[in-house]
């Protein structure tokens, strides 16, 4: 695609992303890759261009997930109720956010902690067969 294409296209797009998208996004997006709209269906060239840009090789490509991959997606749920029985903080659902100035950024947190935090977990395949402490201590 030329460059003058896609900025025309990227742009075009930012600039439809209304301030109220902004906010809902997040509500409508939370359970990530269990959420139908995380994989909404796009209805203009322009979102479908993008989506052809940004979701060129996806994970539905799989038939199998890489072992690793799929011990992260099994052991995310667990590891969160871990983190809160560890800490006693309690971990929140979230969805996908959009930065309200640069719009062409965004993050899906693993969930919100507080009113200014986040969880981003992670479920090492490398640490499978040991326990938090010592996975922390050997990595």
């Amino acid at each position: 695609m030329p460059t003058e294409t896609y900025d025309k296209i990227k742009n075009e797009f930012l600039n439809d992303l209304a301030a109220c998208d902004i906010l809902k996004i997040p509500l409508l997006t939370i359970g990530q890759r269990n959420n139908e709209h995380i994989n909404m269906k796009c209805t203009t060239n322009t979102a479908n261009a993008v989506k052809d840009i940004l979701y060129r090789v996806g994970l539905s490509k799989f038939k199998k997930l890489p072992e690793p991959l799929q011990w992260g997606i099994d052991n995310e749920e667990k590891a969160k109720e871990k983190f809160e029985q560890i800490t006693g903080i309690k971990v929140d659902s979230c969805g996908f956010f959009v930065d309200k100035e640069k719009k062409f950024l965004g993050a899906t947190p693993d969930g919100l902690v507080g009113s200014n935090a986040i969880v981003e977990i992670k479920c090492p395949f490398s640490a499978r067969n040991t326990n938090i402490k010592t996975a922390i201590e050997q990595n």
